[in-house]
């Protein structure tokens, strides 16, 4: 669940029986008037009802919302049943000019057949997200020529990328990426990709990857497992207006 600055919060999905379900079966199962434990991605916030004032029917851009008596005024905030055990872990923010995360971004935009990239990083955020022992790196970063308008050309691109060690080497792996190639310039309406942060969110105590997305009169979320060496998008609700 997303919560916006009116205190209600966005229906993304949820997990039942340690399977992923959608907003729509999320919602069929919700509690209103009960308390619900209530997380930012550093840990326990507070507790909160929810109401079903806003959830009558699937609202504009066929998302669901609900109210709630929270006055947090966080940007991001999950909603659990009571009891529920959320992991979360340290984690630090890079520096966005690093040398060493430049420098991987421009060969990993090379190696997709990007001849000269300009390297625009947004976010580089370092945690364990596996409790493995081991830190893994993400790096979101992002250009686009033109600002104004929802068009791409050859050099733009919006990407969230993980650095992990893997024996002798570095692995990076994209969790999302859109990078464009033409020469002319297209009516694509990109995505534009940020890090936001982290939260287990399926109880597994494994931390899931929260990101930001937005577009030409649009945003959303991404949510993305990382796991025994896989990535699967667990999440995904975008408003395109």
């Amino acid at each position: 669940e997303y919560v916006d600055r009116f205190y209600s919060f966005k229906i993304l999905g949820g997990v039942r029986d340690g399977a992923w379900i959608t907003d729509d079966d999320v919602v069929q199962h919700l509690q209103y008037d009960q308390p619900y434990a209530v997380y930012n991605p550093r840990g326990f916030t507070a507790s909160a009802a929810i109401s079903n004032i806003d959830s009558v029917e699937p609202p504009y851009c066929g998302s669901y919302y609900v109210g709630s008596d929270l006055t947090d005024d966080s940007s991001v905030l999950f909603g659990f049943v009571q009891g529920w055990q959320v992991t979360t872990r340290p984690v630090e923010d890079i520096a966005a000019d690093s040398p060493v995360y430049q420098k991987a971004v421009a060969d990993w935009l090379i190696a997709q057949g990007m001849a000269q990239p300009e390297v625009d990083i947004t976010r580089i955020l370092r945690t364990d997200i596996e409790g493995d022992g081991t830190d893994e790196v993400f790096i979101s970063a992002s250009h686009f020529a033109s600002t104004v308008m929802p068009v791409t050309a050859g050099g733009d691109y919006s990407i969230v990328l993980m650095r992990k060690v893997n024996g002798s080497e570095v692995i990076t792996t994209p969790l999302v990426a859109d990078v464009y190639l033409s020469a002319q310039p297209e009516a694509t309406y990109p995505y534009t990709y940020v890090l936001n942060d982290f939260l287990d969110l399926n109880q597994d105590a494994n931390l899931e990857v929260l990101i930001k997305v937005t577009r030409w009169e649009g945003m959303g979320v991404m949510v993305y497992e990382v796991k025994d060496g896989s990535i699967v998008q667990a999440i995904e609700e975008i408003c395109p207006e």
